[in-house]
């Protein structure tokens, strides 16, 4: 059985960037405040999402690996901001678990009030779920892992 490769995203720049590595090479490298510039109010409506997404996907197309599968690793602020909300804990998270958070998202931007979604209204968490979505669907990859301080994968049992 061979292994399934796991790709790295490591915060850099005190928390404002994303830099996307596949090995040792550097595919992306954006800033949180990029795309929560979209945003501009808390809850952000709904073309405000589609307008931080078109931003995305625009940064990454042309700098994504070609969709391989495999896994994404997030730094363990970023981990803990999504199992915080999600309703799935499991590693490794899958990409419908994100989905889900997407869609109570979509559903804040349509007026449903936080406290029934269980969300953060605000941009910085906003502009982290629409990045990692959009990494997911447009990388395929088929979920995501924590890694350790040192942007090292840890270990997924199974």
């Amino acid at each position: 059985m061979s292994p399934i490769p796991v790709y790295r995203a490591c915060l850099v720049s005190q928390g404002d960037s994303l830099r996307l590595l596949q090995g040792d090479e550097e595919r992306l490298q954006l800033s949180w405040s990029s795309i929560a510039a979209w945003l501009k109010d808390e809850p952000a409506s709904e073309g405000q999402l589609e307008l931080a997404i078109a931003f995305i996907e625009d940064e990454l197309m042309p700098r994504l690996p070609p969709a391989a599968g495999g896994l994404l690793a997030l730094p363990p602020d970023l981990w803990q901001a999504l199992l915080a909300v999600s309703p799935v804990t499991t590693v490794p998270l899958s990409t419908e678990a994100v989905e889900g958070l997407f869609h109570r998202l979509a559903a804040l931007a349509w007026g449903q009030p936080a406290s029934q979604l269980g969300l953060p209204a605000d941009r910085q968490f906003a502009s982290r779920l629409l990045l990692i979505r959009e990494l997911l669907h447009h990388g395929g990859f088929d979920g995501l892992v924590p890694a350790n301080g040192r942007a090292e994968i840890l270990p997924v049992a199974g």
